[in-house]
């Protein structure tokens, strides 16, 4: 190559893989009674051949969008949570009336309209920054 030099101050643009978001941690949602007896109540019905603890696990998640794990289903089908089969059962920390039951009832409509809509999950986190804002 005659008269040709070779130019190394030129930039020549590289191209960096994407990266992915960084990873938020999964909050640990405990659950409570109330619907741990709905689990039993679904799984031991009588009504009906007893599922799967995977068919109870798909019913939990479309009921209540949240997904258990195995280990939880197996926990609460167990003995350890039988006292919930009695309807005399009470909770007293987690079964408060609420003041403002239809205020309630609203939020929680609002809850399961946009979870289903599936551009926005609801969690305590967003509540919190809600209630920030008020």
């Amino acid at each position: 190559m005659l008269g040709t030099t070779l130019d190394t101050s030129s930039h020549i643009p590289t191209r960096t893989a994407p990266t992915s978001p960084p990873k938020t941690k999964k909050r640990r949602r405990e659950l409570t009674n109330t619907e741990r007896v709905e689990i039993r109540q679904f799984y031991y019905d009588d009504s009906r051949v007893r599922p799967s603890q995977k068919e109870v696990i798909q019913w939990f998640k479309k009921e209540r969008y949240h997904t258990l794990t195995q280990s939880q289903v197996l926990k609460i089908l167990s003995s350890q949570y039988s006292f919930l089969d009695d309807k005399n059962w009470t909770d007293k920390a987690r079964n408060k009336s609420t003041e403002y039951p239809d205020l309630k009832d609203m939020l929680h409509q609002w809850e399961r309209t946009a979870n289903r809509s599936g551009r926005l999950t609801v969690t305590g986190e967003i509540l919190q920054q809600i209630e920030l804002k008020f």
